[in-house]
């Protein structure tokens, strides 16, 4: 049993390490298109603007603002969360 156990235990380990290769290299695969390298003041600048619109007229800061009482949800989704009604899909965007 103990011959069993340690046989598994090299198949295992051998496994292991034959799979912690890097397989996934090239131009195509290494290329985040997300991430790029180089960018101009323009482009940063609509970035921060549209970041900025999405962050001061999401539902976060609808909610804070009916909760410290600077605006009122009387109007179709908002009336539930004026009355602190929170489902997890409210922040779904």
């Amino acid at each position: 049993m103990r011959r069993i156990h340690t046989i598994a235990g090299a198949l295992g380990l051998t496994v292991l390490v034959a799979g912690c290769s890097d397989f996934l290299s090239g131009d195509e695969l290494t290329t985040d298109p997300n991430r790029p390298q180089d960018a101009t003041v323009d482009q940063l600048f609509t970035a921060v603007q549209v970041n900025q619109f999405i962050q001061l007229t999401g539902s976060l800061s609808r909610m804070t603002s009916m909760w410290t009482q600077q605006m009122a949800g009387t109007d179709r989704q908002y009336i539930q969360q004026a009355l602190y009604d929170i489902t997890e899909d409210d922040f779904s965007d």
